[in-house]
Parts: structure tokens; C-alpha cells; sequence
């Protein structure tokens, strides 16, 4: 793997951040998430969305903080937690929190991979646009 290809944590549901996340290591604690156990940490996650408190937002920013977050999130639609999150990381921290809001082909795409290459998920598919 290069250093812009990172691993990928495909999250089957929506998590609720506040109480789902150990922000101390990037750990899903969520007893009910099919993912429970695995981390997030450096690794490129992928979710349909969060749900739960607003105030979940807060505990994705302290997991980026102490170096545990994600390097980055692809969502299958615009999610306010992760929103404020990758905003906050950045604004609070410098910490940058790349957010990508996938078309439905490419969530099918991604959510298939072990690794992605980042400076490729964010690449425009049209220049022209």
C-alpha cells in the first residue's frame, strides 16, 4: 500500500456515534453494530449515515483529536454529525477530515474495496463540472 492508499472499515448501518465510538482508540463499542470491535482509526470509513444525538459529532472530533479518527469518510448521503465533524476537525485542530457524499453507484463501488486511494476518491469524475 502507498501512503495516500489507505485501508477501508465498511460499516453496514448507521452508527450512532455518542456511545457507538471509543474516541481513546477508535474503537466501535456499539453492542448491537455488526461491526463492534473494529477500528476506525487511519482508515478510510464507509457508512450509510449516524443516527442517535447530535452531540455525537463531538466524539468523532475527539477521536480525530487523539489521532484515532478516520482519514478520511464516504457517506451515502449528507449526514450532519459527520458535516460538523470534518468542519470542526479542521477549523479546531488543522486536522483535515475528507468527507465524500457517494452517488449510489459509487457507494456500491467503494463499500467493495480493501483499500482506497485517496487522492482518486476525491478526484472530479468530470472536469467540467
Amino acid at each position: 500500500m502507498t501512503a495516500d492508499t489507505l485501508p477501508v472499515v465498511v460499516l453496514e448501518k448507521p452508527i450512532n456515534l455518542w456511545g457507538g465510538l471509543d474516541p481513546q482508540d477508535g474503537t466501535i463499542t456499539d453492542g448491537a453494530h455488526p461491526q463492534r470491535g473494529q477500528s476506525i482509526a487511519g482508515k478510510v470509513m464507509i457508512l450509510p449515515g449516524t443516527h442517535g444525538s447530535s452531540s455525537g459529532a463531538s466524539i468523532l472530533i475527539d477521536a480525530v483529536r487523539r489521532g484515532f479518527g478516520p482519514a478520511a469518510i464516504v457517506v451515502r448521503r449528507p449526514d450532519p454529525q459527520i458535516a460538523i465533524a470534518s468542519l470542526l476537525a479542521g477549523e479546531l485542530y488543522g486536522i483535515p477530515l475528507p468527507v465524500k457524499v457517494a452517488t449510489a453507484e459509487d457507494y456500491s463501488r467503494l463499500e467493495k474495496q480493501h483499500s482506497i486511494n485517496l487522492a482518486n476518491l476525491f478526484r472530479q469524475r468530470d472536469e467540467n463540472s
